[in-house]
């Protein structure tokens, strides 16, 4: 259970802050909500406590977790993410995105960045790219303590090794 505050994974919107814990009423059904605001987004999430588990909804990565993340992105690219039709490879790397665990998001900033110096990007691609990046460059910064710039930076010399 998370507590006002605190901040919390959501997958496919990154890293949110509980604002608060809201009871509401629905058809007639009491429900106990977070809400969650996400920075630089206008957007607001109230995710039924009940459900936030099986939501994907998780803590911050550790900052042993974002270690251990740089080092995947340090690794040499795999052959096997060059292959394969891309409406299959989009609909992998979105199911990965889909579940919001941190290793999961790597894999696919991993294996699009490696695609990209090779091959390129459709313009779908491009942009999971761009999302994935900003989602997990602003969690790892978050978990190091360290500046969304300085930790851009070490992602992108991650990914050039």
């Amino acid at each position: 259970m998370f507590r006002v505050g605190e901040l919390a994974v959501y997958p496919m919107h990154g890293v949110g802050h509980v604002q608060a814990i809201e009871e509401e009423e629905a058809l007639g059904v009491k429900n106990v909500y977070y809400v969650l605001q996400f920075d630089g987004e206008e957007m607001r999430v109230m995710l039924p406590v009940e459900r936030a588990e099986e939501s994907g909804l998780r803590p911050l990565a550790s900052k042993e977790q974002a270690e251990e993340v740089l080092q995947f992105l340090r690794r040499t690219p795999f052959g096997e993410e060059f292959c394969g039709n891309w409406n299959r490879r989009y609909r992998s790397n979105m199911e990965k995105l889909k579940t919001g665990h941190i290793f999961s998001i790597a894999e696919v900033v991993h294996s699009l960045s490696a695609r990209e110096a090779r091959r390129g990007l459709s313009y779908g691609e491009k942009r999971m790219l761009e999302n994935a990046r900003k989602h997990l460059v602003g969690e790892l910064c978050l978990a190091k303590g360290v500046l969304r710039q300085q930790m851009e930076e070490e992602v992108e010399a991650a990914l050039r090794k």
